[in-house]
């Protein structure tokens, strides 16, 4: 009898307990081994361990894109005959070396008769096909909306932009959009390494943090007025504090690219591109305009509820099982 295995990231504090429970199909979750501290071998740990316990045929899913990848080259290694189902590819399009590397595996494993790779975006998965010259059949399944999203807030409202987060963040054009409005403050919170390598002057009306809990985190994006989120890459980035913020009817202005244009498009939010001016004018406009501000913020929400439940994220793993 073949069997389904969920392999675990643990790196990444999402909670996968609902596919678990909502499945309605015997699922073996898989982890790895939480001893080792370096991510690498850890990730290589976890796809080593799940290999060996399943058999002949077995579906693996894999939470993060990269266990896929490398459940899926040792699968061609080793000759052994195991389904792959990749959760949302993230493959960025950075031009560095380690880039280019990882994309020759990524595309190595898109090539697999037993590789199937989900994307958060249509148009990323166009993306991903003429980066990598393929022409994979993606699955189409967005990143879940969950109801906790929502934070219990009592407090009021300031003019403030929040912006936080760790991955494809533009971080410098940020602060030179802060710059030119020095009567605005910005709230920033970043991963410590990413401020030491920045070199930039923090302009005054800038509240910059790099060491708060998600609580804190969270409140300190709830007391805002705006998300902004200027990204550096076409990957998805960016999204699960974007669905916080659509949880607490803060409204989003993000770049626009092949993944945000899916999600804030069509009167839920502002997608543009990275101009100083653009991103000037959006913010004082939206500052200024609390009516279409929560507006924005409650249609993307309502568009979360219906196009990214867990129901839907749960039904479309089960039907790639299946097929």
């Amino acid at each position: 009898m073949k069997k389904n295995y969920l392999l675990i990231d643990i790196f990444r504090n999402h909670n996968y307990d609902f596919i678990e429970q909502q499945i309605g199909i015997p699922l073996i979750t898989v982890r790895p081994p939480s001893f080792l501290k370096k991510k690498q071998l850890c990730w290589l740990a976890g796809c080593l361990r799940v290999l060996r316990l399943s058999s002949r045929n077995d579906t693996i899913i894999c939470v993060f894109d990269f266990q896929a990848v490398i459940c899926s080259l040792l699968c061609s290694w080793f000759h052994l005959q195991r389904k792959i189902i990749c959760i949302n590819v993230m493959l960025k399009d950075k031009k560095t070396f380690k880039n280019k590397m990882v994309s020759k595996l990524y595309r190595k494993a898109f090539t697999q008769d037993q590789f199937f790779a989900t994307v958060t975006s249509t148009e990323y998965g166009r993306w991903l096909n003429k980066k990598l010259r393929t022409n994979v059949d993606f699955t189409l399944l967005r990143d879940v909306f969950h109801e906790h999203y929502h934070t219990d807030f009592d407090g009021l409202y300031n003019n403030a932009v929040f912006c936080g987060g760790w991955n494809g963040r533009d971080w410098k054009f940020m602060l030179e959009v802060a710059r030119e409005m020095p009567d605005v403050p910005f709230n920033l919170v970043m991963h410590k390494g990413v401020k030491e390598k920045l070199n930039e002057t923090i302009p005054q009306n800038v509240s910059l943090y790099t060491s708060i809990s998600a609580d804190q985190f969270y409140q300190l994006m709830c007391e805002s007025s705006l998300l902004c989120l200027p990204l550096d890459t076409e990957a998805p980035a960016g999204l699960l504090v974007m669905f916080h913020a659509a949880a607490n009817e803060v409204m989003t202005i993000t770049t626009d690219t092949v993944v945000t244009r899916e999600y804030i498009s069509n009167g839920r939010g502002m997608v543009l591109k990275n101009d100083i001016i653009q991103w000037k004018g959006c913010i004082d406009h939206f500052l200024g305009d609390t009516y279409h501000r929560r507006k924005f913020a409650k249609n993307l929400q309502r568009f979360l509820r219906e196009e990214c439940s867990e129901e839907k994220y749960v039904e479309t793993i089960k039907e790639m099982i299946h097929e």
